[in-house]
């Protein structure tokens, strides 16, 4: 997956993952971000259901949202089918059901999100660059309608634009540092300005936001940033990716210590909307928050060793 500037230094310190986003089905996504205790779309989800319904107070028709890097639509099933991460995570990791033929995989799938309870007040757009990815999220009912493609070097396509234009909340857990200001700026211009449009991004700590909310100003929207909270992205794939991205957080001038030193992830919450809507509500009082400091995780994979500001491993009690 390409890295665009200015997140290129940063991202090379994460592990690379690509063949996991575009495999023909989900089991290797959820497989293998399973074993680094992937947390975020189970944080990120009361979050969404807060801000889906509010916007849903103030409007007769569903509210649409759009997913940016949904990869396999797991946000999409955990908002509208009432399933939580660990159950879907769970389902892939049963040998029955990962060594399926992908056409006997997908039918399973398709029957098993129908028969969960589904909000009729929410409709999902998936957006991901991945086209294997996007076909599994439509075709199993994890989302609604989906769009392949690369927003930072290509254009809309007239399908995608004109969806765009029932979009009221964009979404990410974790795609920015993949995507930049310019794939908010083509979202927003196709978006239509009377829907009010909000964001919600959950963004790495290593990855600098400050350009993309200036570039949200200008389409009439203002960020804030839920103070005080981070939130567990997942652990560490090994040494070399957690000493590397120290490094970077420490370059940016971010403080490591007691939370990337200690062998996991960290993303800030960033919500953008109009002034008005901010004056009215702030995002404190709107949004209630759980940071994941209380799942109840797995001893260090692959040796990691944790590290405190100094550089030296943290003391596990015995």
């Amino acid at each position: 997956m390409a890295k665009p500037q200015p997140y290129a230094r940063a991202n090379n310190a994460k592990a690379n993952l690509d063949e996991i986003y575009n495999a023909p089905t989900p089991v290797p996504y959820y497989t293998r971000l399973g074993e680094l205790d992937y947390v975020i779309p189970h944080l990120a989800r009361p979050v969404f259901g807060t801000l889906i319904a509010e916007r849903a107070a103030s409007q007769a028709e569903p509210v649409t949202i759009l997913d940016v890097g949904c990869s396999y639509g797991v946000n999409g099933a955990l908002m509208r089918a009432g399933l939580t991460f660990d159950m879907v995570r769970d389902r892939y990791s049963s040998p029955e059901i990962r060594n399926l033929p992908h056409k006997t995989l997908l039918e399973y799938d398709r029957n098993f999100f129908a028969a969960w309870p589904r909000r009729h007040d929410v409709r999902i757009i998936g957006l991901d660059i991945s086209q294997p990815a996007i076909n599994y999220a439509v075709q199993s009912g994890a989302i609604d309608i989906g769009f392949a493609a690369n927003l930072e070097t290509d254009g809309l396509s007239e399908a995608f634009a004109k969806a765009l234009e029932k979009v009221d909340i964009i979404v990410s857990t974790g795609c920015v540092g993949y995507i930049t200001h310019r794939t908010f700026d083509a979202i927003l211009a196709a978006c239509s300005p009377a829907r009010r449009v909000w964001a919600a991004s959950f963004v790495l700590r290593m990855f600098p936001y400050e350009a993309i909310a200036a570039r949200l100003a200008t389409h009439g929207l203002e960020t804030e940033k839920h103070a005080g909270t981070l939130f567990i992205q997942r652990r560490f794939e090994n040494q070399t990716e957690m000493d590397a991205t120290l490094e970077a957080l420490r370059n940016q001038g971010v403080d490591p210590a007691h939370r990337e030193a200690a062998g996991l992830f960290y993303s800030e919450l960033f919500v953008s909307r109009p002034k008005k809507e901010i004056e009215r509500r702030p995002l404190e009082t709107l949004v209630s928050v759980v940071c994941g400091a209380d799942k109840p995780w797995r001893p260090a994979v692959n040796g990691l060793q944790p590290h405190t500001a100094t550089g030296m491993p943290i003391r596990r009690a015995s």
